[in-house]
């Protein structure tokens, strides 16, 4: 494309074609920004990046064919240099705090109003980044949390330990356990009498919500 032209370029995707239209009725109009391609799946997307290779991507983060995060990756790879910015109804914190740590330029709920997306593509168009502290850095901070929790019960724990804390999770009986680690009952049962000591409870329904809220970092460690 034109590099000469000062205009901030964007390729616009989303899977819901009246989203998709609402937005271009709202960035069209601005003489500084402009739409190059409008795009209903990931892969449509990716293709449309590497074709004009724009300022920016405004991208819905679940979309067919390939997610925001993957085509995220995937631009991260080939090192390209759009900036993304994520669009979606609704995401989790820790959705928004792999966003982040991803290399996301800016996150934008579709509950706000059409000045704030504007202003959004604005300051990233100019360099900066887009997280607002009440729908994104709140977020990312109960996340950090999140994370140092689980790093402090993962300390806290052996290797075996953490696996059987898991398996709790899922609610499987001692027994169950047993069968697919492979060891006795009575081993099993140790295993959980030193996982209450060193979390301080004596309630299997404290390690079911224990694994329900870390289980997804405990799990990689």
């Amino acid at each position: 494309m034109n590099r000469q032209d000062a205009r901030t370029s964007l390729v616009v995707a989303d899977d819901h074609p009246l989203v998709l239209q609402g937005l271009e009725g709202i960035i069209a109009p601005e003489p500084d920004l402009h739409i190059v391609s409008l795009c209903a799946n990931g892969l449509m997307t990716l293709e449309a990046i590497h074709k004009y290779e724009p300022d920016i991507a405004l991208l819905d983060v679940a979309m067919p064919t390939m997610s925001g995060v993957e085509v995220l990756d995937a631009l991260t790879r080939t090192g390209s240099t759009t900036k993304v910015i994520f669009l979606s109804a609704t995401m989790s914190d820790t959705q928004i705090y792999a966003a982040v740590e991803k290399g996301a330029y800016g996150v934008v709920l579709k509950d706000v109003a059409p000045h704030s997306l504007l202003d959004c593509l604005r300051r990233v168009g100019s360099g900066g980044r887009w997280f607002p502290p009440e729908s994104v850095g709140e977020p990312i901070q109960r996340e950090i949390g999140r994370r140092q929790a689980a790093t402090t019960i993962a300390s806290l724990l052996t290797s075996r330990e953490r696996e059987i804390l898991l398996l709790v999770g899922y609610e499987f009986s001692n027994k169950e356990i047993a069968r697919r680690l492979c060891i006795s009952d009575g081993t099993v049962k140790l295993h959980i009498h030193k996982i209450y000591q060193k979390l301080g409870t004596s309630r299997r329904s404290d390690i079911e919500a224990l694994a329900a809220s870390y289980g997804d970092i405990l799990g990689g460690n």
